[in-house]
């Protein structure tokens, strides 16, 4: 949070030295630590598919987190997740689904 604060509520700016000291210490503390190191090689936690099963603490919702508690959206691991949940949530008119595609329909939820 000490990094999201100046941002969100002061309105300062990422690129402000103090505010990205922040961002980048908050990657080595808990939790934004703890969610990242639970993450497989691919950017995924949790089952494969979409990311938004199970209910906080698939991937999706791991990026909401992350968001929220101010890490640093340019490090390798969040890219990683951010790319994992575009390629896995697409539908076939280019909007994001809760669903998974065909190709994860071993994980697919019962609706």
């Amino acid at each position: 949070m000490r990094a999201a604060a100046p941002t969100r509520l002061v309105g300062r700016s990422r690129d402000a030295p103090d505010v990205a000291a922040a961002r980048a210490g908050a990657l080595e503390r808990t939790p934004i630590r703890a969610i990242l190191a639970a993450q497989e090689p691919d950017g995924h936690r949790g089952p494969p598919g979409p990311g938004s099963y199970p209910k906080y603490t698939g991937t999706g919702w791991q990026l909401m987190f992350l968001d929220q508690l101010g890490a640093d959206p340019s490090d390798e691991r969040v890219q990683r997740a951010c790319d994992y949940v575009l390629a896995h949530t697409l539908t076939s008119n280019g909007r994001l689904g809760l669903r998974p595609s065909a190709g994860d329909a071993p994980h697919r939820r019962r609706w």
